[in-house]
């Protein structure tokens, strides 16, 4: 787990995910940043999501649809 007291930097920093990816090291198999899901409901989620390397399907639970899609999601 990690929390907000780990980030030195908010959304849309990358910094969160790119944590979680180098903490879900399998061995000497580092999971590539393609195999991650990053599910998110705003856009600047999807851009940090995004910038990080992973795919990001966008949730409209809370902003509009041309919204999220304005910020690149998959």
């Amino acid at each position: 787990m990690i929390t907000v007291k780990a980030m030195k930097n908010g959304k849309p920093d990358p910094e969160r995910y790119r944590l979680g990816i180098d903490k879900c090291a399998l061995g000497s198999h580092l999971v590539g940043r393609w195999e991650f899901l990053v599910l998110k409901d705003a856009p600047a989620g999807v851009s940090a999501g995004k910038r990080a390397g992973c795919r990001v399907p966008a949730i409209a639970s809370t902003c509009e649809v041309e919204v999220l899609r304005g910020a690149g999601p998959d």
